[in-house]
């Protein structure tokens, strides 16, 4: 109905899979809190952008700078795209 807010299932949240040594991972729909982990324990810096959007549970990465497979050495810096809730049908302030 008009007016009332989408209901979303939110898929299980992925897990970082196997990767190369010196490659990026790929970080898709994994949690916030885990993708951040994953790559402080690879010794990178993080830049995180949040998009709101519907397509992906909101905490979720949908983008990653570089790509999954990229060659990834200490010191670099990876942009993570994650998901944020969409701004919806919220009073304007007056």
């Amino acid at each position: 109905m008009e007016g009332e807010p989408q209901v979303r299932e939110a898929a299980p949240a992925a897990t970082v899979g196997p990767f190369e040594e010196g490659t990026m991972p790929n970080l898709r729909n994994v949690e916030r809190a885990e993708a951040e982990r994953v790559l402080a324990e690879l010794g990178v810096s993080v830049i995180v952008i949040e998009v709101a959007t519907n397509d992906v549970a909101p905490g979720r990465v949908f983008g990653q700078s570089p790509a999954a497979g990229e060659p990834l050495e200490s010191g670099d810096v990876v942009n993570l795209i994650l998901s944020a809730e969409p701004a919806g049908d919220e009073e304007p302030e007056e």
